[in-house]
């Protein structure tokens, strides 16, 4: 006895593709939905309505809108006034050396507690800008590098202090979304700083950028 298969009709064929396409959808809505599950336990998001977080959010972003950019016009500034490439790149050396040393010595300092850490942040901060509005108009290869010392030596309190200041002001719970959120603010000053840096070079050298940066560095401090 022979078994009879009936084909299928056609309204059969177009229920299995509907749920077949349905559960597609399905799996993609719930990847979505798992994805934001996962940042929303990942960060709290909560922060970007706290006043508290966003001033210093911002601080950070104004700060990374002066500090890196020293780094890439600082060694042509030096070429325009005359000196050998050799020694220009040497300036960048001499800053990175001395903003490790200040988060070192920042960091031991803040342990000893003989100011307020709100205090030494703001006031390295200021003067780590003011030394930066300085370099420009600095012609001779001794003060330069004097004072790539200093503003290194400075501005490496920004990383030292910004964390525990996150900690005080947010509490130590928070303090991992705190400093996630904030290091995308520094990131999003990466998207525009650099290609202003960019466009000085063909129409004005850079020095006018050296210039531009530090007062931007200078307003994150108030």
């Amino acid at each position: 006895m022979s078994a009879t298969r009936t084909p299928a009709a056609p309204d059969d064929h177009k229920a299995a593709a509907g749920e077949s396409g349905g559960d597609v959808e399905r799996r993609r809505c719930g990847c979505c939905g798992g994805w934001l599950v996962g940042c929303g336990r990942l960060l709290d998001w909560r922060l970007l309505a706290n006043s508290v977080f966003l001033v210093y959010a911002f601080s950070a972003m104004l700060i990374f809108t002066g500090y890196p950019p020293l780094y890439i016009m600082l060694p042509d500034h030096a070429r325009l006034i005359g000196v050998g490439k050799a020694r220009a790149a040497f300036l960048v050396s001499i800053l990175g050396l001395a903003d490790v040393v200040g988060r070192i010595g920042f960091g031991f300092m803040a342990d000893l507690n003989l100011l307020p850490k709100r205090v030494l942040f703001v006031g390295c901060m200021a003067l780590a800008g003011s030394l930066m509005c300085v370099l420009p108009r600095v012609h001779h290869y001794a003060a330069l590098a004097v004072l790539c010392g200093v503003t290194g030596l400075f501005a490496g309190a920004f990383f030292t202090f910004l964390m525990v200041l996150l900690a005080e002001k947010l509490g130590d719970r928070r303090l991992h979304s705190a400093f996630g959120l904030t290091a995308m603010f520094m990131g999003f000053s990466f998207f525009y700083s650099a290609p202003i840096t960019g466009l000085y070079q063909p129409l004005l050298t850079h020095r006018p950028s050296l210039r531009v940066f530090p007062y931007q560095h200078n307003v994150s401090v108030y």
